[in-house]
Formats: C-alpha cells, sequence, structure tokens
C-alpha cells in the first residue's frame, strides 16, 4: 500500500504518487464547500442560520490544511527545481489554466446569477485572479478600487506570495535561508499583533501593512508543513519543534470567525489532523479510497469557481422552486459546481496547458502530479 510506504518515509520517491496528500486535499475542499454552503452567509440562504453549527460553520479550516499540504510539498518542488525562472514559471504553469478557465466561467455565468454575494463584477477584476496578485498591491498601484472576482481567492493570494518569499530565499539562500525567511514572515506578523509596539506608531503601522499584505499570520502552517517534510525527509527532531512552534503560533494569531473556542478547537484538530495522516497508516488508507481522491483531483478549480455560483444557485432555487426542502437546495448548486470542476480540471486544464511551453527542468513524474500542484489542486 502506499499508505504504508508512506508511514516509513511520507517522502518516499518510489512511490506512484501520495494519495494520502491528495486526500487531505479532497477533505479540505469538502469543509470549505459545505462551509461556504450552509454556514457563511446564513443572511442570504433561505434557512438562515439553521446550519451554521459545527462541524459545517468551521468548514473554513479547510483553508488552514491546504496551508499545511503547500508548505509540505513546496520544498519538493523547489529541491528539483534548477532555478528561480524554472520553478516561477513551473509554478505558474501549474496554476494559470484552471484560473484562467475559472475566470472565464465566472465572467460569463456572472449575468446569469443576479444573486451572486460578490456582486456585479467590474472590469478589472480579472485582472486579480489571472496575474495571481493581491487586489490590495494592484488597488494601491492603480488607485482605484479592485476586487477579485471570488472571495475565496484571498488564500491564493497568500499562497502565492509565500511561494514568493520561499522561493526568492531558497535561491538566494539555500533551504536553511528559506526556512529562515518564512519564519522571519511570521515572527514580524506576531510582532506587529503583539502589543508590544507602541500602538499607532510608524513601525507597528508599517509592520502590520507588510505582514498583512504578504498573509504573514497564516505563515506558521505552512513553516508547520515545511518542517515536517524536512523532518521526514531527515529526521531532524529540530524541524519537529519548528512545526510545534508554527502551528501554536498561527493557531494564537487566528481571530475565528464565531465562537472563539470552537474555531480554536477546529485549528488544532485539522493540525492533528495533517499530521496523523503523514504517519498513521488507518487514516492514510482511508484518505487514499476514491471519493477523497476524486475530490482531491478536483478541488483547485472547484475552490476557484464554487462560492458564488453555489450560493447564487441556492437563493434562485429557492424562489423559483420551492417545493424542495430549504435543506437540500445547497446539494443541487454543490452537484453543478462538482461536475464544472471535474469538466475543468479533466479537460480544460490540460487543454490549456499544452499551449504552454514545458519548463526546462521537469520535476520527476511523482511529484509532478503531487508536489508541483498548488494547495487547492
Amino acid at each position: 500500500m502506499v499508505g504504508q510506504a508512506a508511514q516509513a518515509n511520507p517522502t518516499r520517491a518510489s512511490a506512484p504518487r501520495l494519495a494520502h496528500i491528495d486526500g487531505l486535499r479532497g477533505v479540505a475542499i469538502l469543509a470549505v464547500v459545505l462551509y461556504h454552503a450552509y454556514a457563511r452567509r446564513p443572511e442570504l440562504m433561505p434557512f438562515g442560520a439553521y446550519y451554521a453549527v459545527p462541524p459545517l460553520s468551521v468548514g473554513w479550516v479547510g483553508v488552514e490544511l491546504f496551508f499545511m499540504i503547500s508548505g509540505f510539498v513546496i520544498f519538493m518542488t523547489l529541491e528539483r527545481s534548477q532555478s528561480l525562472a524554472v520553478f516561477a514559471w513551473q509554478r505558474w504553469r501549474r496554476l494559470f489554466p484552471a484560473m484562467l478557465t475559472a475566470t472565464v466561467l465566472i465572467v460569463v455565468t456572472a449575468p446569469l446569477f443576479a444573486e451572486r454575494p460578490q456582486g456585479p463584477i467590474g472590469w478589472l477584476d480579472p485582472l486579480v485572479g489571472l496575474t495571481f496578485i493581491d487586489p490590495k498591491w494592484w488597488s494601491l498601484l492603480l488607485r482605484v478600487d479592485v476586487k477579485p472576482l471570488e472571495g475565496a481567492f484571498w488564500s491564493l493570494f497568500v499562497e502565492v506570495q509565500f511561494y514568493a518569499v520561499a522561493a526568492l530565499a531558497y535561491f538566494a539562500l539555500g533551504r536553511r535561508g528559506a526556512i529562515a525567511a518564512i519564519v522571519a514572515v511570521l515572527l514580524l506578523a506576531t510582532l506587529a499583533q503583539s502589543g508590544l509596539l507602541p500602538a499607532g506608531s510608524f513601525l507597528q503601522r508599517a509592520l502590520i501593512a507588510l505582514t498583512d499584505r504578504l498573509g504573514g499570520s497564516y505563515y506558521g502552517w505552512f513553516i508547520a508543513g515545511a518542517a515536517l517534510y524536512l523532518h521526514a525527509r531527515d529526521r531532524r527532531p529540530t524541524m519537529l519543534w519548528l512545526a510545534l512552534a508554527g502551528l501554536a503560533t498561527s493557531v494564537a494569531l487566528a481571530a475565528p470567525p464565531g465562537s472563539w473556542i470552537v474555531g480554536k478547537l477546529a485549528l488544532v484538530s485539522v493540525a492533528a489532523l495533517f499530521v496523523a495522516a503523514l504517519w498513521w497508516a488507518p487514516l492514510q488508507r482511508h484518505l487514499e479510497q476514491q471519493i477523497w481522491q476524486f475530490l482531491g483531483f478536483v478541488s483547485y478549480p472547484l475552490y476557484l469557481v464554487h462560492e458564488n455560483i453555489l450560493v447564487a444557485l441556492t437563493v434562485k432555487l429557492a424562489r423559483t422552486v420551492p417545493v424542495i426542502p430549504a435543506g437540500l437546495l445547497p446539494v443541487v448548486g454543490i452537484a453543478f459546481v462538482v461536475v464544472l470542476a471535474w469538466l475543468v480540471a479533466r479537460y480544460a486544464e490540460t487543454a490549456v496547458r499544452r499551449l504552454l511551453p514545458a519548463p526546462r527542468a521537469q520535476t520527476s513524474p511523482h511529484l509532478a502530479t503531487t508536489a508541483a500542484r498548488p494547495l487547492h489542486a
């Protein structure tokens, strides 16, 4: 079994793929989709806040799970890229096809869903996703309000900025330098929010602005994933302590929506799930089941397209087909966006990627399918 081999060494390159990591992606996207379908916008849904209870109300922790997965797999890609240019091209070539297709789908379908919680699409809004640059940077540069096509894009911007910080440091300073750089971002975010700096001082405002734009408070999740990968590869105990410190810091910095206690417990639980999935064979075998593999396969395009279409379709159905029980309305929308995401993952991504030149230095076949995908893919 792949899971049993991975228990001995989760980074073993001879395995056909890290199937349990793909399964974790499936768990993460399911949590996020159910959260958006039932608990994220009770003011819009026909059932109100009826389903805004755990575990549906804490499905947002799927994003933190995505971040840990990214931290774990990104160093595989960095170590097998010959240069910063090769790494950057490979990352863009993996991310862009699904984003291009999702952007077209969202723009084309937006007129059909006036109920979109994100509202009308501005003419500059597609630029945000297609460039993978946080709208905060575009708004600062262009001096106009720019927003992403989907609110869920925020985590993708955080991840791409993490890619940039880690890659720049890795190719300039080596592996230790990359770890030091992402730790430094987390420490700066912690300092900015700690209350140790004079309130309203220039230094505090500058640190808050910088780390907020980099998503620094989330870097503990990336650090945990990266440190656990390095521990699995080199068996260095210090990496376990670094992973624990990263997790503890990001849990402490988090400001969960809803109940503070429930949110913190959810964050601790998803961290424990990730750690267990790396070394506990029974959980690995469960994550290798077909349903989790399928959800992992469609996770990236599903993350990109699901929120506004799902919510808008639920609201529209509640108004036009009142015979459907309110609690089942999101099921129709979920099925629709899952099929849409499968079509993108199965056909559109491949078609667009064929038009793009392959990077000069490819990863191994195993890592090209597992490590080289973004957090949602």
